[in-house]
């Protein structure tokens, strides 16, 4: 009799114990796997969590359109950067400047400027917030990282590797970006120029290739988005498909986040943008899968897309992936377009366009539901 009750209590805690956390899996429709020692996380189409999940309030903007303060307008997208304090750090494109605000939007101070002396810009393309309180840039055409306290004092240059283009930065300086493979025949394919996307560390004296790529080359295309985790894990994306692929430092391929997606067509909003014609021009077909990522909280992946309602042009989407890599939600960017993101905490902060072309910086608070954080434990 005794035998029998341990056997019941046992059945009964098991079930206890493993019914809810298969509940609890069910709700992510996606699959795990491994394939020669990269392990591949792919999701449907859908997300686990509806548009409930998030609440997204925006709460401050900078920019003044047409009208208004001089320190308040953009004429063309710049690329953003925020410190632990919420100070706002934005590299004007046409002044080749980088603009200071703090967090209330009060502009404060302007730093840098077109040239080639010390402190100097000759070609931006984009700014860091680095882990010793310091702002980098990096200048493209002197293949240089600029370096610049808070409060814009120029304070030194470090070279970069031949070649390199600079996309993303850790807190420990680390760098990831790309180059040509190599200047020979071998770089070419029939689809265009294989790349090579490549990590250094400081003094950036030598590179480390983490994967490949092939830059199309009729018509050209973009880039891939890059980030870093926290951790110091980088992350990269490919052009052709959707597909985020992680490289821990100094090793290869580990993971790679995957999930359906249907490509959008870029003609419709070539016809609905394009006025004077666009005969004797050559457009891709499709946009690219992803165009932006950037590292949160909570290893939060968030990676920003083309919405595929062609009657809303290029309105942004951003999927978000969990530190396991599974698609949990996706939100949509308010704005006409998004050109840049950034994130600092519980805010979102992004560089959108409106229809006439002006560009804004605006943050948002994010509040995740409990369902989703109980979910991500």
């Amino acid at each position: 009799m005794t035998r029998r009750w341990l056997l019941l209590m046992m059945a009964v805690l098991i079930l206890f114990c493993c019914g809810p956390k298969e509940e609890k899996e069910s709700i992510w429709k996606g699959t795990i796997t491994e394939k020669d020692g990269v392990v591949i996380v792919h999701s449907p189409k859908e997300p686990a969590f509806g548009p409930e999940a998030l609440v997204l309030e925006e709460d401050l903007v900078i920019g003044a359109g047409d009208e208004g303060e001089e320190e308040y307008m953009f004429y063309s997208a710049p690329t953003i950067t925020v410190d632990p304090e919420g100070r706002i750090y934005a590299l004007d494109l046409k002044k080749y400047s980088i603009r200071v605000y703090d967090p209330q939007g009060k502009y404060l101070f302007s730093f840098g400027g077109m040239g080639q002396g010390p402190g100097e810009i000759d070609s931006p393309s984009f700014i860091f917030f680095t882990g010793n309180d310091e702002i980098a840039l990096s200048d493209s055409a002197r293949s240089q990282l600029k370096y610049y306290s808070p409060a814009g004092e120029y304070l030194r240059a470090a070279k970069l590797p031949v070649s390199m283009f600079v996309a993303a930065m850790h807190n420990s300086g680390d760098i990831i970006g790309t180059r040509i493979k190599d200047i020979g025949e071998s770089a070419h394919t029939r689809n265009g120029i294989i790349n090579e996307v490549v990590r250094s560390k400081p003094p950036y004296e030598k590179i480390e290739p983490i994967g490949e790529y092939v830059y199309p080359k009729d018509p050209p295309g973009f880039s891939p988005p890059f980030a870093f985790y926290s951790d110091g894990r980088s992350v990269w994306g490919t052009r052709a498909e959707y597909e985020l692929r992680i490289n821990p430092p100094g090793k290869a391929v580990s993971c790679i986040i995957s999930r359906d997606f249907d490509p959008v067509p870029l003609e419709p909003y070539i016809e609905k943008t394009i006025t004077g014609g666009t005969q004797g021009i050559r457009f891709r077909k499709y946009f690219d899968p992803v165009y932006r990522i950037y590292c949160g909280d909570k290893n939060f992946l968030y990676a920003a897309h083309i919405n595929d309602d062609p009657a809303i042009a290029k309105k942004a989407m951003i999927d978000v992936f969990d530190g396991k890599g599974r698609y949990i939600a996706e939100f949509e960017i308010p704005g006409e377009e998004m050109e840049d993101l950034c994130i600092r905490g519980n805010h979102l902060y992004t560089v959108e366009s409106d229809a006439l072309g002006y560009s804004y910086i605006k943050r948002y608070k994010m509040t995740w539901v409990d369902e989703v954080m109980e979910f991500v434990k």
